[in-house]
């Protein structure tokens, strides 16, 4: 090996270790620093039930059972709070970032480390992998599942198989989504059969069906929803007299007949046979030990996992929870993902031009396995896109799932362009290039947006001016040093590291000071930061009181999420429905929802100290009722002040009318020694009155 070689080697190395330890810092820095969000809550709440009563039921409504089963196996071995409840999705999410590692023969080393910077820096994969949500592990066994495909594909091995049918089982397990994934690779498998047999590659062909066949016979027991509706059932009525074993018949039925398909195909060949049969059993022995919850609740699992699964969400497909636009997605990536949007959109033109090869061979500058790979991650993105803006559930955590094909794309391209644009460049003039870049891009917004906390007009002037000669100074210099091609790739080097910087600006800022706040279209049914100083002077209250957490306590049954997660750390709390009756009221320490608080503050003004706060809210949502002369209105001057306001410093803009930030509100009374009756407390504390300033 020559010394060359072997410093590329520890130069990758190094890399990948550099990418690693910021993936670690970033993803496990501060996980208990925000309250619980309204889905983490109960995800939460139910995995730590889970553990102290070793009784789980899965519902559909919660997605998978795998959530539930490996959080109460991190609770029992570190320990139940917010901090402990997401270390699973933050090492899974260090997992994410490295995952393009197995992928590095069709990205390219380079690629293959390029898309691991890229999902480092996703804000919307850096959030979610400190959000206790199944999306980081989905898109994990995604990956996963697309390698397997991918080996089949390339070797034909047999053991194979059994890996396709483990990384399937684990995104079934996981959430419903895998639905949609296996939607999309196995149209993808079909049409790869069919380009392939048209080529006269008989053998890549056979290898695509028996994927494709495989795939369907490993979900076709889940068909049985279909079937189960068809007879007259609902199969999201889980505990009907007969659910189990209508969907237990409907299941082995169709189970039987797909791997009986997919078996013909192999015939000749005992190699596949016996691996797909092991698939097969792993597949489903997993997934109905976890659906039954090991075993303890077989006939509801049995009706919940197999029919209930698939059914419950396409009846939720009809009912679109959320209300988001088609173009929510697009919406999303604007604000967060516009470089890797930007870079896989432009990954798709190496195999725009392959596709000339055929007339013109000396175009085809890529190896055929990298395209063929290219084409397949391409559809994949594409299938995405569309699969998730088609789905009547629109979230923002789902724009995971198209961010992640993207950033391998983008790696097919990166790969080549890379080390074209640094070839003869140093690299601390690039840096400085894009950190000046970078820095100019925020003054000059800084300028457009007209900030008031920003320094006066004079020296925001000056500062830009002088960022913006330093950066054209150091391109100047590469263009005397190597001509104008040369400069004209350090230009393009230090606009793509630019970009970088602020979308690690904007990654951080989403992740860390602006957690929980609803300035964030990303923060989505999130506890508020009201929460934990509540949650404070109730427990202070009730040490005080009782000596420890066992003060009387009612909640009122509106505000159960997130707050259930939290009173569940106190023995004597008990629930209650509507405005608080007399034995809620004698309580000395009580929760009240906004709604029924005129009766509370009527009866407990005189006995009870009154904190307001709110207990979860949600971003601006406005643009779902944007009329042509709203989208006029952000055309003009004042329209783009705000648009770059909120793009840079997420300034809520003053063309916004509706009320914000949309939230729900609660009043906490604790009790007080006699006194004469103090005078009226406001309605609204001025902490409740106005959402907090983000930093900028």
């Amino acid at each position: 090996m020559s010394s060359e070689h072997r410093f590329r080697r520890r130069a990758e190395a190094a890399a990948w270790l550099a990418l690693a330890a910021l993936a670690l810092v970033s993803r496990f820095a501060g996980l208990d620093h925000r309250a619980m969000s309204h889905d983490e809550s109960l995800h939460a709440y139910y995995s730590a039930r889970y553990l102290e009563t070793g009784e789980f039921r899965h519902d559909p409504l919660l997605h998978g059972p795998l959530l539930f089963h490996g959080q109460a196996l991190v609770y029992a071995l570190v320990g139940v709070d917010d901090r402990t409840s997401r270390l699973l999705p933050a090492a899974t999410g260090v997992l994410l970032v490295l995952a393009p590692w197995l992928f590095r023969r069709e990205l390219g080393r380079i690629g293959a480390l390029a898309a691991a910077a890229l999902l480092l820096l996703s804000p919307a994969v850096l959030f979610y992998s400190r959000y206790l949500r199944n999306d980081v592990w989905c898109a994990l066994f995604a990956l996963l599942w697309a390698r397997a495909l991918l080996d089949y594909r390339a070797r034909g091995e047999p053991a194979t198989l059994p890996r396709l049918a483990a990384a399937m089982a684990l995104s079934f397990a996981a959430k419903e989504i895998a639905f949609l994934t296996g939607a999309g690779f196995g149209a993808w498998c079909l049409l790869a059969a069919h380009s392939e047999r048209r080529r006269g590659d008989a053998s890549g062909a056979a290898r695509w069906l028996d994927l494709a066949w495989f795939q369907l016979a490993l979900v076709a027991p889940y068909l049985s929803a279909l079937g189960v509706a068809a007879s007259g059932r609902d199969p999201a009525d889980f505990d009907a007299p007969g659910a189990a074993a209508s969907a237990a018949l409907w299941g082995l039925g169709l189970g039987a007949a797909g791997l009986a398909a997919a078996l013909a195909r192999t015939r000749s060949h005992p190699g596949p046979r016996r691996a797909m049969l092991r698939g097969f059993a792993g597949f489903w022995a997993l997934l109905l030990a976890l659906y039954t919850s090991l075993g303890t609740r077989i006939p509801g699992g049995v009706a919940s996992g197999v029919a209930g699964s698939l059914g419950y969400w396409l009846a939720q497909h009809g009912v679109e929870r959320g209300g988001q636009p088609v173009y929510f997605y697009a919406l999303l990536s604007a604000i967060y993902e516009p470089l890797l949007w930007a870079l896989s959109l432009a990954a798709v033109w190496p195999i725009v031009r392959f596709a000339g090869a055929a007339t013109r061979p000396a175009r085809a500058t890529l190896p055929a396995r990298r395209v063929e790979v290219a084409r397949f991650l391409a559809f994949w993105c594409a299938a995405a896109w569309l699969g998730y803006s088609w789905a009547g559930e629109r979230m923002p955590w789902l724009l995971v799932h198209i961010m992640v094909p993207s950033a391998l794309l983008a790696g097919t391209a990166l790969d080549r362009w890379l080390p074209r644009l640094l070839s003869g460049l140093r690299a601390a003039t690039v840096g400085g290039a894009a950190a000046a870049l970078a820095v100019a891009a925020l003054l000059a917004a800084d300028l457009v947006a007209r900030r008031p906390l920003a320094p006066a007009g004079t020296l925001r002037t000056i500062l830009l001016a002088g960022v913006s000669i330093a950066a054209a100074a150091a391109v100047g210099r590469v263009w005397r040093d190597g001509g104008h091609r040369r400069a004209a790739r350090c230009l393009l080097a230090a606009l793509l590291g630019a970009w970088c910087l602020l979308g690690a600006r904007t990654a951080l800022r989403a992740a860390f000071p602006h957690g929980d706040l609803a300035v964030e279209t990303l923060v989505y049914a999130h506890g508020t930061p009201d929460l934990k100083p509540a949650l404070a002077a109730l427990e202070a209250f009730s040490r005080a009181r009782a000596g420890g957490l066992d003060v009387d306590l009612a909640y009122d049954l509106e505000t159960s999420w997130p707050l259930a997660w939290y009173l569940r750390r106190f023995p004597r709390a008990r629930g209650f429905h509507g405005a608080p009756a007399d034995a809620e009221l004698a309580q000395p320490a009580l929760v009240v929802a906004a709604e029924h608080d005129a009766a509370a503050r009527e009866h407990l003004a005189c006995s009870h100290d009154r904190l307001p706060f709110r207990f979860v809210w949600w971003p601006l949502d406005g643009y779902r009722r944007w009329t042509t002369a709203d989208l006029a209105a952000l055309g003009t001057a004042s329209g783009w002040r705000a648009l770059v306001g909120f793009w840079f410093f997420r300034e809520i803009p003053d063309l916004v009318t509706e009320p914000w930030p949309l939230r729900r509100e609660a009043v906490l009374y604790l009790s007080r020694a006699p006194a004469p009756c103090p005078a009226p407390t406001p309605e609204l504390s001025p902490a409740l009155a106005a959402a907090p300033t983000p930093p900028s």
